[in-house]
């Protein structure tokens, strides 16, 4: 048997494609995606950190609220889609997380210099 925990609209494509190579899949979902209310829990001291294509997604859906917020990006992926979609105000672009905390170790005193302490 073979344990898929992607969210489930790709496991279930998964699912199919495996079971169509004569194996036995299983769904068990480690995350789900929540549509959160994007206008009450972001605020005008936010910096918002992108750390999935899904959040880019979700982020580029809800722009009217968001589209002048300052970005973390985690992922070439997530970067390509806010940068295609219009995003601009991208602080930085990490390869991984640990990328973006060596970044921030080193740069926090002008992140806070130029965006305030939103971090």
């Amino acid at each position: 048997m073979i344990l898929i925990t992607r969210p489930k609209p790709e496991a279930i494509k998964l699912k199919k494609i495996i079971e169509s190579l004569g194996h036995v899949a299983h769904i068990d979902s480690l995350s789900k995606i929540v549509n959160l209310n994007l206008e009450k829990n972001i605020n005008s001291n936010s910096i918002i950190l992108i750390s999935s294509q899904r959040a880019a997604q979700l982020l580029i859906e809800k722009q009217e609220f968001c589209f002048d917020k300052p970005l973390l990006i985690i992922g070439n992926s997530s970067y390509k889609k806010l940068k295609s979609a219009g995003f601009s105000k991208i602080i930085y672009r990490a390869k991984d997380s640990n990328h973006l905390i060596k970044y921030l170790i080193k740069n926090i005193t002008l992140i806070h210099k130029r965006y305030g302490n939103k971090l």
